[in-house]
């Protein structure tokens, strides 16, 4: 019976635009000391450069039931160790 072995490779990557490192995602919900990050928080594992996505204004609703959602802006954070 043969098993599988994962891809090496992250399936889900994110190029920091500070230092252009490209990391897994997981590695961007972490600190390097503390743990986990809040949900909305994100953090580069390479320079440290923090930020959130934030919610810019309301979604339209329309009458037939169609949801446009609201714009997402990113907002730089003070570094979480």
């Amino acid at each position: 019976m043969s098993t599988a072995t994962p891809p090496s490779d992250p399936l889900f990557t994110i190029t920091c635009g500070k230092c252009k490192g490209k990391f897994p995602f997981d590695d961007w919900c972490k600190t390097p000391v503390n743990g986990e990050l809040p949900s909305n928080q994100k953090q580069c594992p390479g320079c440290q450069h923090s930020f959130t996505i934030e919610r810019k204004g309301e979604a339209k609703v329309f009458d037939n039931g169609f949801i446009i959602p609201p714009d997402n802006i990113i907002v730089t954070q003070p570094s979480t160790l």
